[in-house]
């Protein structure tokens, strides 16, 4: 009886021993939590926000300068770069190219996309995850992998230096985004209404179009605009299928940094920012009202 009751009592002395070393981490720890812990986190984000975005900032009074050099401070102010901008006929060009590839690359992503994310939401088959997998890796893959493949692929077939070699192309790198915001909208639908459609007569196509799709809309939405984005601000993919001939933004960019950095890139870099800034405010305001 004593041989097993000491071992016994040694273990609860133990444990308790453990408690009473514990009690005063976790205090210190709620402590933290509580007081220093809220001070440090909005400290430790804002110091994040502005390193990311002082050195987009700063462009923006050297757009607007006098001076025919990237100068910081600048000597003066005016709208001489914008007027260069939108006087010419190169970087007009290239601006209604990006959006035209932006805005067919958008339909395309979130049509592929939306479908797939409503065909795996109700798939039952074990290959789900390597679908779901196939899907998210033009975003794991190095984007300039993707464009040496797909210029070896377009030389054989004829699509490099054609915008629908762009779509293609951008289609690929922004099909995850648009595949990842539908799919997280998909999993919170109720599948109900779709078949209370479906028992009042409605076949699958005008159960998708009247029923599932106005209330996926806020996701569609916001999945269009991440692909626009996303083909809006791609640059290898352009360097590689358009050839020198179908410049986009991006590249005509790229071309006028290597040959002649004036300050006419700092005032395309501030277009650039209020258009990509304006989307990406209204795919998070219509996330939010879509929750």
């Amino acid at each position: 009886m004593t041989s097993t009751s000491t071992p016994m009592f040694s273990r609860s002395r133990k444990v308790s021993r453990t408690a009473r070393s514990v009690r005063p981490v976790s205090a210190a720890s709620r402590v933290v939590g509580t007081s220093s812990g809220r001070l440090l986190l909005p400290a430790y984000s804002g110091i994040v926000i502005v390193f990311l975005v002082a050195p987009a900032l700063v462009v923006v009074p050297i757009a607007f300068t006098t001076s025919p050099f990237l100068d910081f401070p600048p000597p003066g102010y005016g709208l001489s770069w914008f007027a260069v901008y939108f006087g010419s006929d190169v970087w007009l060009g290239a601006t209604v190219r990006s959006f035209g590839v932006a805005l067919a690359t958008a339909i395309l992503a979130t049509l592929v996309g939306g479908l797939a994310a409503l065909a795996l939401a109700r798939s039952a088959s074990r290959w789900r995850g390597t679908i779901f997998a196939l899907f998210l890796a033009p975003m794991i893959v190095p984007r300039i992998v993707i464009a040496v493949g797909l210029f070896y692929l377009f030389a054989r077939i004829g699509l490099v230096a054609t915008d629908l070699g762009l779509v293609i192309g951008h289609t690929v790198l922004a099909l995850p985004f648009a595949f990842v915001t539908v799919a997280a909208v998909v999993k919170s639908h109720d599948w109900r209404l779709d078949q209370a459609a479906a028992t009042l007569g409605a076949n699958r196509f005008k159960t998708l179009l009247l029923v599932t799709v106005p209330l996926l809309k806020g996701g569609l939405v916001s999945a269009f605009l991440f692909a626009f984005i996303t083909s809006f601000d791609e640059l290898t993919i352009a360097i590689f299928v358009s050839g020198g001939v179908k410049t986009t933004l991006p590249k005509q960019m790229w071309d006028d940094m290597i040959l002649q950095l004036n300050p006419t890139l700092a005032a395309v870099s501030v277009v650039v920012f209020l258009i990509v800034m304006s989307l990406l405010l209204v795919a998070e305001r219509l996330r939010r009202a879509n929750r």
